[in-house]
């Protein structure tokens, strides 16, 4: 299910050479994923650099009991605001992108809103968590969406020390 990366080998993507250890970062991260599904009523991914983009490994539901389908595993690609959020520098600013589905076409009126964070540690790296949900609530232009910058980067810093 999860991919490892051989850091020997020169013809990976460069973010890619960079991936902590997915067990560690998944499992300090699990609670606070929790903590930030429940206070933000949307759904949380956190991933890890892949040749493609970013890969899913962990993934919380949103908190209500709409019908839903567990994304642990699967690869976002570059235009998702997980992998952006890798790609960028690691200063803490928030990444907003429209949301798509897991065939990358556009879902309507979703959006999704990621942070990077350092993986210190023997393995060096970066990790990125997300929240999903309604564009109205995330979009950067709108109203909301300092309070959900605020929960992502709240996590992120917890998870970045607990590592």
């Amino acid at each position: 299910m999860y991919q490892y990366r051989a850091r020997e080998s020169s013809d990976q993507h460069p973010l890619y050479a960079y991936a902590p250890d997915c067990n560690d970062v998944r499992a300090s991260a699990m609670n606070w994923a929790d903590r930030l599904a429940s206070h933000s009523g949307m759904s949380v991914g956190l991933a890890v650099p892949h040749p493609e983009g970013a890969q899913l490994i962990h993934h919380v539901f949103r908190p209500d009991n709409s019908p839903q389908h567990l994304m642990t595993g699967e690869i976002r690609p570059f235009g998702d605001a997980l992998a952006q959020a890798l790609a960028a520098p690691h200063d803490r600013r928030c990444v907003y992108t429209d949301g798509a589905g897991a065939d990358g076409r556009p879902l309507p009126d979703s959006g999704c809103m990621a942070v990077a964070f350092p993986c210190p540690g023997p393995d060096p790296g970066a990790a990125a968590i997300g929240v999903t949900g309604p564009r109205h609530h995330l979009d950067p232009a709108g109203p909301e969406a300092g309070r959900y910058e605020a929960l992502l980067r709240e996590t992120a810093d917890a998870i970045s020390a607990t590592l």
